[in-house]
C-alpha cells in the first residue's frame, strides 16, 4: 500500500510540472505578442554630446501609464489621461493620432559617459509592453595639419601629418588634393584610446610626389556630424634644371610654329594679292585697244569728215554745212559782181591768202577784201 501512494505523489508532481511548463510558455508567446505591438523609433540613434536626441514611442493598445528609462533611471512618467511632467532635460510632446497612441520623449543637451557602450533607451507601459532602442552620443574633437606650409622641387616626395584628437568612437581621416579625394594607398591613419577620458586620439601621415601646387586638406568626422572637420596646408613646388630646359624647349618649339604659321599667311596674302592683279590685266587691255582703235581711225581719215557717221548731233553739223555753203556763195556772188564791174586787178600773192581789189580807173584807194578758205 505504501508504494502504491508514493507512486501516486509522483504521478501528480509530473502532471503539475507539465503543467506549469505549458503555462509558462503561453505566458512567454503572449508576452512576444504583446511586444510587437509596441512600437519605439528609431531603433539607433547617433547624436553629439550636447545635442537633443529624439525617440517616438507608439501603440494601438490602451494603455493607463508610459514609463521611459534611460539605462537603469526612470525618466519621464506620463498618464493616458493627465500626460507628462516636463523636466529641464526631459520632456514629451504628445505624437499621437485617431488610430495610434503616440508620445515622443526628448532629451535636451545628451552627456556621454566614458563607457563605449551605448546607453539603453526603453518605453514601457504598465500592461505589460516593452521596446528598447541604442541611443550613440559621440564627441567630436580636433584637427590639426602639422608643419604648415611646404615647398619642395618637382617630383620629390613630401609628408604631411594630420592629428585628430579627442573623438569618439574612432574617427575616419580623408585627404584631398585641391578638392580632389586621394585614394587610400596614399596615406596611412592610425587610433589609439585614451582611456582616461574614453576618447580615440588619430594620427593620419600622406605621402604625395610633389607635380603641382594646392591645397592639400585633412578631412576629420564620425556619423553624427553634419559635416567634418578640416585642417589644410599649402603645398608649392619648385621647378628644377629639367623642368626649366622641357619648359625652354617647349617655348621654342611654339616660337617656331608661330613664325612658320606667319610665313604661311604672309604668302597666301601675297598669291591672293597676284592672283587679283592678273584678273585687272584683261581690262586693262581692252582700255588701251579701245583708245588705239580711236587713235587709228583718227589716223586713217586725217581730220576729215565721215559721211557715213551718224550720231545725235549730225543736225548741228547739217547746219554747219549749210552755213559754209551759204557763206562760200556770198563769197562768190561777191567776187563775180566784182569782175563784172570792176577790171581784173593783179593779183598780189600774200602768206595769208588776202585778195587785194585795184581800181585801174579811179585812182582812189579800195578798201581791200580778205577771203579765208576754210
Amino acid at each position: 500500500m505504501l508504494c502504491v501512494a508514493l507512486l501516486l505523489v509522483q504521478l501528480a508532481f509530473a502532471t503539475q510540472g507539465q503543467d506549469a511548463s505549458s503555462s509558462s510558455s503561453f505566458f512567454s508567446s503572449s508576452s512576444s505578442l504583446r511586444q510587437s505591438e509596441l512600437v519605439l523609433e528609431p531603433r539607433s540613434l547617433a547624436v553629439l554630446t550636447g545635442q537633443s536626441a529624439r525617440f517616438n514611442c507608439s501603440t494601438t493598445e490602451p494603455w493607463t501609464i508610459m514609463i521611459w528609462r534611460l539605462d537603469d533611471a526612470s525618466v519621464m512618467v506620463i498618464s493616458a489621461g493627465n500626460g507628462a511632467t516636463n523636466t529641464t532635460l526631459y520632456k514629451a510632446v504628445n505624437c499621437s493620432t485617431a488610430q495610434t497612441s503616440c508620445w515622443e520623449l526628448v532629451m535636451e543637451r545628451v552627456i556621454r559617459s566614458n563607457s563605449a557602450q551605448p546607453h539603453r533607451v526603453v518605453c514601457e507601459t504598465l500592461g505589460g509592453l516593452l521596446m528598447a532602442a541604442e541611443l550613440h552620443i559621440q564627441e567630436s574633437g580636433s584637427v590639426v595639419v602639422t608643419g604648415g606650409n611646404v615647398s619642395v622641387p618637382s617630383g620629390q616626395t613630401v609628408e604631411f601629418q594630420c592629428v585628430a584628437l579627442g573623438w569618439f568612437p574612432e574617427p575616419s581621416v580623408e585627404w584631398f588634393l585641391d578638392g580632389q579625394p586621394l585614394g587610400r594607398d596614399s596615406f596611412n591613419t592610425s587610433s589609439e584610446l585614451d582611456r582616461t577620458r574614453a576618447l580615440y586620439n588619430a594620427t593620419s601621415t600622406l605621402v604625395l610626389e610633389a607635380r603641382r601646387i594646392g591645397s592639400v586638406e585633412c578631412r576629420v568626422s564620425v556619423s553624427a556630424m553634419a559635416a567634418p572637420l578640416s585642417a589644410s596646408t599649402y603645398l608649392s613646388v619648385v621647378q628644377g634644371k629639367d623642368d626649366t630646359a622641357v619648359i625652354a624647349a617647349v617655348s621654342y618649339v611654339a616660337a617656331m610654329l608661330l613664325v612658320i604659321l606667319i610665313t604661311i599667311c604672309i604668302m597666301l596674302y601675297l598669291w591672293r594679292r597676284g592672283l587679283r592683279k592678273e584678273s585687272s590685266i584683261p581690262e586693262t587691255e581692252r582700255i588701251d585697244q579701245h583708245r588705239s582703235q580711236q587713235s587709228s581711225v583718227a589716223e586713217e581719215t586725217e581730220g576729215r569728215v565721215n559721211a557715213g557717221y551718224s550720231s545725235e548731233c549730225s543736225s548741228s553739223f547739217v547746219d554747219t554745212e549749210s552755213s559754209v555753203s551759204m557763206h562760200s556763195r556770198r563769197t562768190t556772188a561777191s567776187t563775180e559782181e566784182a569782175y563784172t564791174t570792176e577790171e581784173m586787178p593783179d593779183v598780189v600773192p600774200s602768206p595769208y591768202n588776202t585778195i587785194y581789189f585795184i581800181s585801174l580807173g579811179d585812182k582812189s584807194t579800195k578798201t581791200p577784201r580778205s577771203v579765208t578758205t576754210v
